[in-house]
């Protein structure tokens, strides 16, 4: 049985992270009227304290967790799985530019300053989120459950309910990458090029999210945001 470090680990991420995420999608007109940098600010300081609770983790309940190969095949890899993901979420965002849905003020960076600060935001979460649920957490639950299946599964499930704030299909969609990535990390043995992987989606995704909602003339403002959502 996991030790006090486990067992916290385990309610943070597997039942408070994602009861949290669930309770704010009744919070995301308050939210999404938020300053976008003071959102991306916080975004940032969370994923640092997930990080650091991780790393207490590992210590704690002496968890191996590798950077794994990083090879021209590994990465060929995870170029193809960038590319193939993009490819197929490019209509998704569309749709949700589209449906003006409410979660794109806080993930549509408009301006250069928000655009930079979207970047560091993709950043901590690469490392933080990949650190936490592909490393930490699967390893602790391989351990307990003795099936890594079983372990992926469970993280991929939390994480995608974890992203529950960007609507129940972006959920589903979130819980089977993260089940892709789990196979990627057991693969290449590793967590570093997973991290660079979720960060570059990241980046792109918002990228994205902020051109396609400057072409659909789309406020810049997060209270315009809220506004034109309630109206």
């Amino acid at each position: 049985m996991p030790g006090p470090a486990g067992v916290l680990a385990l309610a943070i991420f597997l039942i408070l992270v994602p009861w949290g995420a669930y309770r704010a999608r009744s919070q995301i007109t308050r939210l999404a009227a938020m300053p976008r940098e003071h959102y991306f600010r916080n975004v940032i300081s969370q994923q640092f304290l997930f990080g650091c609770v991780a790393l207490a983790t590992m210590f704690g309940e002496r968890i191996d967790v590798h950077l794994g190969r990083v090879d021209v095949r590994a990465f060929a890899v995870a170029l193809a799985l960038l590319g193939i993901t993009v490819v197929v979420m490019a209509p998704h965002w569309k749709a949700a530019v589209v449906r003006r849905e409410p979660h794109l003020a806080l993930i549509a960076p408009r301006t250069s300053r928000q655009r930079a600060w979207w970047i560091a935001v993709s950043l901590a979460a690469g490392i933080s989120e990949e650190f936490v649920w592909r490393g930490v957490l699967a390893g602790l639950l391989v351990w307990i459950t003795g099936a890594w299946w079983i372990a992926a599964l469970v993280t991929s499930v939390a994480f995608g309910v974890a992203h529950s704030l960007q609507g129940w299909k972006n959920a589903l969609v979130i819980t089977a990458m993260a089940l892709v990535m789990q196979g990627f990390v057991r693969w290449v043995d590793g967590i570093l090029l997973a991290m660079l992987l979720h960060a570059a989606y990241d980046i792109a995704a918002g990228l994205s999210y902020g051109r396609l909602c400057d072409a659909a003339g789309m406020p810049v403002s997060a209270a315009e945001v809220a506004e034109a959502r309630a109206s």
